[in-house]
């Protein structure tokens, strides 16, 4: 993902929804996987595409992390 997103992101990693903080998707509707199966448009892998929905938001905070740490790199 480009470094340009991230301020995006950052503003769209929370919703309040019932007064808890849900993470939702990092999509930026640039879908083109890679050779290696990551989105070019949020980084995520193809994998964690198809499973974004059933993730707990634990699960969703990892990837997130993961996602952001890579941009500042």
């Amino acid at each position: 993902p480009s470094t340009g997103s991230m301020t995006r992101w950052l503003a769209l990693i929370t919703n309040e929804q019932k007064g808890k903080k849900k993470v939702i998707s990092p999509c930026q509707s640039i879908c083109r996987l890679d050779t290696n199966d990551v989105c070019e448009g949020c980084g995520r892998t193809k994998k964690e595409i198809r499973d974004w929905m059933i993730y707990s938001d634990k699960r969703r905070r990892v990837i997130m992390d993961r996602l952001l740490k890579s941009t500042a790199e």
